[in-house]
Parts: structure tokens; sequence; C-alpha cells
């Protein structure tokens, strides 16, 4: 074969899991840890993994799902290239409702967290730790191979099916080391989490139940280090919002001053409850279960008709 017949073939669902390989032989344990330059690969590519993947079973209903708008669509500027695709969290919404997929993807924290980082790398750069990434990787990684298992390679009119299987097989056999990995780092501190699992959240970065709310200050990561800073800054961080717009008028309230200590209480995912929202004090991790209508305060409610807490109860009994 000459030089010039050389072609390189990369359909979507290889190119895929091609992306899904070269993150797990980046992070993947050799002579120590990957290097700072193999951990911002693996990001990257992972994002491309999760991207190509939605994609391809979008296509597979209709190439015009891959398209930012679809009703853009034109099948010339499509093999080009020359056009806007969606964005993940679209890509997902739209297999929801037009694939009827039988994997639940997510947990969607993972996939935001990583196109965060992946933002983060791609456009200004980052400071990250290694077990991060890898903690990160690990329910990405589990949730895409079994996407691609279970949703993409059987609607798929392909004939790659072994080239697939032996891409998969290759992408668990790396994904092992890692998990092991992280198992041993969470080792020590498992008992610690067990104790305060109903004021532990989920790391914006690694996205493990490993943020403890115990009192201690800056609140820090227990598994990758990330620290987020005095327990106000923490709350503010994981509401994504700013005090000075809430100020304004300009962004929604969402952080609350704790009825019970003063500090700074939000809604969140926590350990003992990850499928919804509780309420957590920042401060010490008080017991607080509401907003009191009455002072407006994160606080323990007592009367939930009328939403109200102990120390306004008390006061309203004393008027009497």
């Amino acid at each position: 074969m000459t030089a010039s017949s050389k072609r390189i073939h990369f359909p979507p669902i290889l190119n895929g899991l091609d992306y899904l390989e070269s993150t797990v032989d980046l992070l993947g344990p050799k002579n120590g840890e990957p290097s700072a330059r193999e951990v911002k690969y693996a990001v990257l590519h992972l994002q491309a993994a999760s991207e190509t993947l939605f994609k391809a079973r979008l296509a597979i209903e209709d190439t015009k799902w891959v398209w930012a708008i679809p009703e853009d669509y034109e099948e010339v500027k499509h093999k080009a290239g020359d056009f806007k695709s969606v964005g993940w969290e679209d890509a997902i919404k739209r297999i929801k409702g037009k694939c009827v997929p039988e994997t639940e993807i997510g947990p969607k924290r993972a996939y935001r967290a990583l196109a965060n980082m992946r933002n983060r790398f791609q456009h200004f750069g980052v400071s990250e730790s290694h077990t991060a990434v890898e903690a990160l990787a690990i329910p990405v990684l589990d949730n895409l191979l079994k996407f691609v298992m279970v949703d993409l390679l059987p609607n798929a009119d392909t004939d790659d099916w072994f080239e697939a299987d032996r891409s998969m097989e290759r992408v668990r056999a790396g994904l092992g080391p890692i998990k092991d990995l992280v198992a041993l780092r969470l080792g020590p501190i498992s008992e610690q989490l067990k104790e305060h699992e109903r004021s532990t959240l989920a790391c914006l970065s690694c996205t493990r139940f490993t943020v403890m709310i115990n009192g201690s200050e800056p609140v820090a990561c227990a598994l990758c280090g990330r620290a987020y800073g005095a327990p106000s800054e923490a709350a503010w961080e994981y509401t994504d919002t700013d005090p000075y717009l809430v100020a304004k008028g300009r962004d929604s309230q969402l952080v609350y001053s704790c009825a019970e200590c003063g500090g700074a209480a939000i809604r969140t995912a926590v350990a003992s409850a990850p499928e919804r929202e509780s309420w957590v004090c920042f401060q010490y991790g008080c017991e607080i279960n509401g907003l009191c209508d009455s002072c407006g305060q994160a606080a323990h409610i007592v009367f939930e008709e009328a939403s109200i807490c102990q120390d306004c109860l008390d006061s309203r009994f004393a008027k009497l």
C-alpha cells in the first residue's frame, strides 16, 4: 500500500471508543503516577468520547439531531463538518426524548464536572489533582461502556461489532487498575465519611461524596483535596451564584443564614440522599430541614403546616 492510498478509518462508534482507550491508557498506573500532560489529555479525550458516542446514537435516529439547530441541517455541510453540533447536555436530553435508552445516562453531576474541567483545560488552564481526574473518570467510563453495549451497538448498522467489542474489553482492562487506586485512597476515610453522611457533599471536581461539613475550616474534599475556602465561600461556590449579584437582585437567593449557628446554608445533594436536595449548614452541619417563613432562615422546621422554626413558634406563643 502506497502512502497516498492509506486511509484513517474511525467511524463514529470506533472513534468514541478509541477516545475511551486513550483515556485509560493515559490514566492507567505505569511506573508511578501519570504525568500532568497525560492527565490533561485524559480529560480532553474522555469528554470527546462522551460527545462522540452520544452523537453517534443521535445520528442513528436522524443525522439532523447531531446539529445544534436541527432545522438548519444540510447534508453537504454535514459531510464537510461545516456546522455547529449539539452540546453534551442537549445531546443527552435528545437521546432520552427520541431514542428511549435503556441505559440511565449519568450521574449528571459527573458529566457536568467533566465538561467544566475540560473547558478549563481547553480554554484557560487548570490545576487539578490526579485523584480528582481518576475518580471522576470512573463513573463516566462505566456509564459510557454500558451505553455503547446496550443502546448504541444494538441499534447501529455496522460491521465493526468485533472491533468495538475488543476495544471495550481493552477499556475495561485499563479501568480496573484506576478503580483499585481510587478505592485504596478512599479506604482510610471511609469510616469518617459514614459518620457524616447527612452533611457530606459531592465534590465539584471528583464528584465523590467526600466533602464533609463538620466544623473544620477550610472546607475541602477528603479524597482529591480540592479546597473550597471558608464555609461561607464554599456555600456560594456550590450554588454557582454571587452574593453581589444576589444583593442587586440580578441572581436568585440560594444561600441563607442558618438559624442554629448563623452560618451559610443551601440546598444540595448529600451522601445519605444523593438523588435529592437536602438542607446543609456549611458551618457545622447543623440539623436543618427547611426555610422558615417567619424569620427567612434555614432552620429545623417544627411546624411544617406553617413552615416555622422553634424560635419563631416560641416567640408567637410568648405574645399570646
